[in-house]
């Protein structure tokens, strides 16, 4: 399945979210790219390995959102969000 096909079938609309999760990053064994583990109340930590092409793609989208959530700050109540 392409990249394309499981981003066209992620949840969408209004959600429950987890409200600051907690997070750690390390670099990987054998420095073959990024870990980043989230902890999720129901099913413990999940575990991403980011290879180096990709690893910088999630922080640089969070810090843009950042941004414009400062923005829009207190347009939505958390933690139900929509997702486009």
């Amino acid at each position: 399945m392409s990249d394309n096909n499981i981003l066209d079938t992620r949840p969408k609309g209004d959600m429950v979210a987890v409200l600051r999760p907690v997070w750690w990053t390390e670099i990987a064994v054998g420095k073959i790219g990024s870990v980043v583990q989230l902890f999720h109340p129901d099913h413990g930590w999940l575990t991403f390995l980011f290879p180096p092409e990709c690893a910088n793609r999630p922080g640089l989208g969070l810090v843009k959102q950042s941004a414009l959530c400062d923005y829009f700050a207190g347009t939505l109540p958390p933690p139900t969000v929509t997702v486009n």
